[in-house]
């Protein structure tokens, strides 16, 4: 199977990972003023910085879940039960999962920080 994504502007399939059971994870990484259309919906870039979105594929190629819009460019990876972690850097503030999760990095300095996801 292949899957494809249509984008306007810079988009990149920044990482990827597979799960025991075959499943995979891929981060689309999209700049900021790009759009990336992921199983029917539009995702606009947040200004100033890439944005990434997580996207579970069964072992069909079918969308399982698309995330949130997460800051940066993370790497993912996925342990033995399929639960995903999302590691990355941000420059200004983000919120990922309903405001559950709050990241403020200041005005001029980046962070890093570590996500973990629903398998």
């Amino acid at each position: 199977w292949a899957r494809e994504w249509a984008c306007d502007g810079s988009c990149e399939a920044f990482s990827l990972a597979v799960d025991g059971a075959g499943q995979s994870v891929t981060v689309l990484s999209f700049g900021w003023d790009d759009t990336l259309i992921v199983d029917g919906q539009l995702f606009k870039g947040k200004p100033d910085e890439w944005n990434s979105l997580a996207v579970k594929l069964d072992r069909d190629g079918d969308i399982v879940w698309v995330s949130e819009r997460v800051p940066g460019t993370p790497e993912v990876a996925v342990d033995a039960l399929g639960t995903v972690y999302l590691a990355g850097e941000f420059k200004a503030d983000a919120s990922v999962g309903g405001g559950k999760f709050q990241l403020d990095a200041g005005i001029e300095d980046s962070d890093l920080y570590v996500l973990k996801m629903r398998p």
